[in-house]
């Protein structure tokens, strides 16, 4: 009897981690990038609204992950060729849905704005593409921006491209750019940890985009199944008040009922 009780318990522990393609158990191993308040991984205190919503769901699924930071690229590389199983957060692109799998259910939402100078509100302004023209705009290399601004700074050639976005908001404030393109909530945080509140600010008349936070994951080493098992265990979590007080943690002080919201039940 106590065989077959131990028999039946390494049984359900391997079923349990049974989740890649060739079937084999392992850790899943998860790429990411310093991006906070979203993620950022080796603050102890206040590891990324993401990361913890990752690890709380994979904790509660009983799967062992590991997570490693890169600079952004790399990260979205690793995934593409299956050196890593999954990335966070990821927004939606044509070309990663070739190469990963993407949940029904996102992490959260949130909305992408142009920063400037406050001593320029008067002179640069957002209400069309026009608006931008002539302008120097900073960008971060490898991120997702939406077709219409894409195919804007290919044909005006006014972007600059950097590895992150504090690099864009230091060129900012050294005239070195016109605008930068942030997602609210980390460039609110940055410029506050630059000292810089009040003298660089969004322009929030019109945003560059709207999308989901996901954690996405390689075609090449992720089946199917687990996703939806993943995504099935994120829509019950995103229900509970758990999931609330981590978004109150990171983005209490943000407003996010107007500029980044919980991820849209019942996926995108």
């Amino acid at each position: 009897m106590a065989k077959t009780k131990f028999f039946i318990a390494i049984l359900a522990l391997l079923l349990l981690t049974f989740y890649t393609k060739g079937g084999q158990a392992e850790v899943i191993k998860i790429g990411t990038d310093k991006w906070p308040p979203h993620e950022d991984i080796f603050n102890l205190e206040a590891p990324g609204f993401c990361t913890e919503v990752v690890r709380e769901v994979f904790k509660r699924m009983g799967v062992a992950i590991t997570i490693a930071e890169y600079p952004w690229s790399r990260a979205v590389d690793f995934v593409f060729k299956g050196r890593n199983d999954a990335l966070f957060c990821a927004l939606f692109t044509e070309e990663r849905a070739k190469f990963c799998h993407y949940p029904e259910e996102s992490i959260a939402t949130l909305e992408y704005l142009l920063f400037i100078k406050k001593e320029n509100a008067g002179t640069l302004k957002f209400n069309s593409y026009d608006d931008l023209k002539g302008k120097r705009i900073g960008i971060v290399r490898a991120f997702a921006y939406p077709l219409e601004f894409l195919n804007f700074i290919e044909t005006e050639k006014n972007a600059q491209a950097v590895e992150n976005d504090l690099l864009n908001f230091q060129k900012l404030m050294a005239g070195r750019i016109d605008y930068a393109i942030a997602d609210n909530a980390n460039g609110m945080l940055i410029i506050q940890e630059m000292g810089l509140t009040g003298q660089i600010v969004p322009i929030v008349s019109r945003e560059i985009l709207k999308s989901d936070l996901n954690l996405i994951f390689s075609k090449k080493t992720v089946a199917e199944s687990f996703v939806k098992r993943f995504s099935d265990a994120l829509k019950v979590f995103k229900t509970e008040e758990a999931y609330g007080k981590i978004w109150e943690k990171y983005y209490g002080a943000v407003d996010p009922g107007k500029v980044l919201q919980p991820g849209r039940p019942g996926g995108k």
